[in-house]
Formats: structure tokens, sequence, C-alpha cells
């Protein structure tokens, strides 16, 4: 028999059958199963929830939500009447601010407006006694007043008295000439000679420029007739070398006296402190007091043109001198005669 036909019934049994729901071959009351398709028999699986049964469990949910809304919302509104019924009583007084934001109550009734008539009274009194004192600070603009004492200008005619009275003398001719003169007082500044111990004169040649030298002790062995003679290549760079003096401690240097018979050219002086010597001529230990051009050949500062000194004072506290322990004699422009140096003698004083 072909699976899609079903058996003949028996000839005594009612032939009540129902079709399959996917491919309609007929099945018997109590088959459960399609012999064609495999399909189940209507009821054999139960039966598929409705739309009405989801439709009345979301109208159940949303009415519970709004129950839940409508409660909570009732529960804030009552705590905020009760918060507000106690911050506003009858016994609270009403603040300035807020005398509108409170209807409610005996507030109207209570005589709230009176109160501010007594301001009213009051502001009248508390404004004349605000004006009287401005006044009396307007009178003190006298200050005005000690402007008169400019008068002060008048003891410039006693500065003009004390330098007379400085120079203690009674006539006044002479006590004008003294005081123009003053710029002579330093020179009244005792020098005394500073001792160079022996030795402590050298060359000091850090780029290497001298390409012939004498004996550096021939510029302090007072005599005059002999010289420490220093010679640069000539070719027209500044010579770069210079006479070394090591005082052994800082001394007060007020002059140094340089002897030469080469004149002309340019000398620079330095100064240092320190026990050691610095490595070159821009080392920053190395302090520039004084320079001096054309030298032995010009009539500054005292000088005698060829007479084979250049006296050369140096500056400091108070214009009497600067301490150092070593002075450099540094030569930079050669003289005229060409970058040979000699020094006949090298003296200091302080």
């Amino acid at each position: 028999m072909h699976p899609s036909q079903t058996p003949a019934p028996d000839a005594g049994e009612p032939t009540a059958t129902q079709p399959c729901a996917a491919c309609g071959t007929q099945m018997l009351p109590e088959q459960d199963w399609c012999l064609s398709c495999g399909t189940a028999a209507p009821g054999r699986l139960g039966r598929r929830p409705g739309g009405r049964a989801v439709g009345a469990v979301a109208a159940a949910t949303l009415l519970l939500v709004l129950v839940a809304v409508l409660a909570g919302y009732t529960a804030l509104t009552d705590d905020a009447n009760d918060e507000a019924g106690r911050l506003a009583g009858p016994s609270a007084a009403p603040l300035p601010g807020q005398a509108a934001q409170i209807p409610d109550g005996p507030a109207p009734p209570v005589t709230t407006p009176p109160a501010t008539t007594p301001p009213a009274t009051s502001t009248p009194t508390a404004s004349t006694p605000t004006t009287t004192p401005p006044v009396t600070p307007v009178t003190p603009v006298t200050p005005v007043t000690p402007v008169t004492p400019v008068t002060p200008v008048t003891p410039t005619t006693p500065a003009a008295t004390t330098p007379t009275t400085t120079t203690g003398t009674t006539t006044t001719g002479t006590g004008t000439t003294t005081g123009t003169s003053t710029s002579t007082t330093p020179a009244k500044v005792t020098l005394t000679a500073i001792e160079i111990k022996k030795d402590a004169v050298d060359k000091y040649d850090p780029t290497a420029r001298i390409s012939n030298s004498g004996d550096p002790a021939d510029a302090q062995d007072g005599d005059a007739k002999t010289a420490y003679t220093v010679t640069t290549p000539d070719d027209g760079f500044p010579m770069q070398v210079g006479v070394l003096i090591d005082l052994e401690k800082a001394r007060n240097v007020k002059e140094i006296s340089l002897g030469t018979t080469t004149p002309g050219g340019r000398v620079e002086i330095y100064g240092a402190v320190g026990s050691a010597i610095p490595d070159d001529i821009l080392d920053t230990r190395w302090e520039h007091v004084q320079s001096r051009s054309k030298v032995d050949a010009n009539k500054k500062f005292g000088n005698k043109t060829g007479d084979g000194v250049e006296r050369i004072r140096l500056p400091g506290p108070g214009a009497v001198g600067s301490r150092f322990r070593y002075v450099l004699v540094w030569f930079t422009t050669p003289p005229t005669k060409g970058p040979t140096v000699k020094v006949t003698e090298v003296s200091l004083k302080g």
C-alpha cells in the first residue's frame, strides 16, 4: 500500500477522518502524525496562545505602572505641602524679600506695612548727619597749602655757601678755587711702593704667541738698563702676551709704573684675586681695570712723552686702588716700531 493512502476502514466502524493541516491527507481520529509529511495532528502539541491573552497581560501591566506612578506623585505632593506648611506657619516672621511669596495665613492682616513707616522717618535723620561729615574732609583740601613750603627751594643758597665753608679759608675767592680742584685731592693720597719678591714676575702667554723672549726677572731687578723683551709674529694680529706679577696675597694696588723703551702700542691692566692663575685672558676670573693707548707717547693722565715711563692709576673703592693678588700687564697693539716690547722696569704702588 502507498504511504499516502490510508487503510480501508473496517466494515463495522465509522469512517470519521480529518485532513492533515500541511498536505491535506486524511487522518484517523486516533492518528497523531501524518503518515505522508509527518505533521502532528491538530491538538497533538497543544494550542498556541492567542493574541487576546497577550493583550490582556499587557493591559494589566500598564495599569499597574500607572497606579504606581500616581501613588508616588501623590506621596511627593503631600510631603511638599507638609514641608511648606511647617516653613510658612503663622508664627514665622516674613522675610523682606519673600513677603510676596507667602500670601496665605495671617500675613496680609498683620500690620507689616506700618513697619515700613518707621524706616521712612529714620532715613531723613540719618541723611542729615551723613552730609555733614563729608563737608569737613573737603575743608582739609587745604593740604594744598603745604605746597607753599616749596620755600625749601631757598636752601639752594645755603648749598652754595656750604662749598665755601668746606674750604675753611676766609677769602671766598680761594674757597671757590679749592672747590673746583677737588679732583686733585686723590693726588694727595700717599703712595707706598709694594715689594715685589724675586721671581714674582713671569711671562703670560696662554695662546703661545711669543716667538722670542728674554728673562722676565729683568723687568723687576731695579736696573733700568736691563729689559725684558717679548716678540710676537708680525702677522697683523694683536700681540696677546703679557707680564704677570704675583703678590702672593691680595694687596691694594693704586698705581702701576711701566718702564719701556718701545713707545706706542696699547696695554691693558687686569687683576685676579684667587690663588690660581686664570687659564686665559677670557677667563672670568680676570677683572679688567684699566687700559692705556700710545704708551709713553702721550701727555694724558700726568704722563710725559718720551720719558720712558707710563704711569697708570687704577680705579677702586674710593678711587684709591683695587685689591688683587695677580696683576697682569697685557699687550695688545704692538709698539710703533713693530711687535716687540721691552719692559725695563715695572713697579707697583699701593
